[in-house]
């Protein structure tokens, strides 16, 4: 169990969890991508619409130029389901596309190595 320490104080990650009333799964992930220990315990939980439609078929620009979800995954080298789950969880659009796909990541393309 990883120990944070935050304001002179230390506590295993699902104590803070249980402290700030932020689930411990996203205090990982958080930390996991970069973030700092203090952003990972004090920034807000940002509400994240769960209204989108199984398919993408509206389109997405970026640098002025507008494709579907299925073509700017493929630009990038990204599996549709990862591209689509970014967005789902509440990604900016640049950084769910600049990304690259994790090698271990279960929406890993077979055979993709990043």
């Amino acid at each position: 169990m990883r120990i944070l320490e935050f304001n002179g104080k230390s506590q295993r990650i699902c104590e803070w969890a249980i402290e700030l009333g932020i689930n411990s799964k996203i205090i990982s992930r958080r930390l996991h991508d970069g973030w700092s220990v203090k952003d990972a315990l004090t920034r807000k939980i940002r509400k994240v619409s769960r209204h989108l439609p199984k398919r993408f078929d509206n389109e997405f620009t970026l640098g002025g130029v507008s494709k579907t979800i299925k073509h700017w995954a493929k630009t990038y080298g990204l599996s549709y389901s990862c591209l689509y789950n970014r967005i789902y969880q509440g990604w900016d659009f640049k950084r769910a596309v600049t990304t690259p796909q994790s090698f271990n990541s279960k929406h890993n393309v077979k055979g993709m190595v990043s």
